[in-house]
């Protein structure tokens, strides 16, 4: 189907902090389609994204203030949810460089947050 573009990812992460007793669990997922151009030094992909995050979970925990006789020990309860779980983006990756080994990529989020996502790489 060259030169279109179709890719999808999925992600788990769980991370764990010193300061709760649980960890903090996000799912995400994105999907981007796009069409891939020839132009002056390499390649030129444009691509328009969905991505979608969710976090809902119950985070428990506690923190200690101060130190000697002045401290205060604080217990908490935190209800972690995604207010907007998706989201939209309009990205373009660039290859160059001698058998296009180096690329670029960039990323711009809208809809209900926004983001933007840079990097550079090279494959050898």
């Amino acid at each position: 189907m060259h030169p279109f573009i179709f890719t999808g990812v999925m992600a788990f992460t769980n991370s764990w902090t010193t300061t709760t007793d649980s960890t903090i669990q996000t799912y995400i997922g994105s999907f981007r389609t796009g069409q891939r151009y020839a132009v002056p030094g390499g390649q030129l992909a444009v691509m328009l994204g969905y991505n979608y995050q969710l976090i809902n979970q119950s985070i428990t925990g506690s923190y200690s203030f101060g130190s000697g006789d002045n401290y205060l020990d604080v217990d908490y309860e935190v209800d972690l949810k995604s207010a907007d779980t998706g989201n939209m983006s309009v990205s373009m990756v660039y290859d160059f460089g001698p058998k296009q080994e180096w690329n670029m990529f960039l990323e711009y989020g809208f809809l209900n947050w926004n983001q933007v996502i840079f990097s550079i790489g090279r494959r050898f």
